[in-house]
């Protein structure tokens, strides 16, 4: 996987935190947003439908990050993986 910077991190946990779901292709670090139909239940899925027709004919190939302290857990990863 290509290495994150800083700015794909925070990019990352501001996404979670506003309602969104996160996904990390495993080989390229493509970064796909998708919203939380359970944070945003009056949102129109319409915009995303390139995304959501890609995960679902490739989702094994992404791993979902998760809202809260996942998303604190991977700022500290990142940060080890510098050291």
């Amino acid at each position: 996987m290509k290495e994150l910077r800083t700015e794909d991190i925070e990019e990352i946990a501001e996404q979670l935190d506003c309602g969104f779901r996160a996904f990390l292709h495993k080989t390229t670090g493509q970064m796909l947003f998708i919203p939380n139909e359970y944070e945003l239940p009056d949102i129109e899925f319409d915009a995303w439908k390139e995304e959501l027709e890609l995960l679902k004919k490739t989702l094994p190939t992404f791993s979902k990050l998760k809202n809260g302290l996942q998303a604190k857990r991977f700022k500290s990863w990142k940060t080890l993986q510098k050291t």
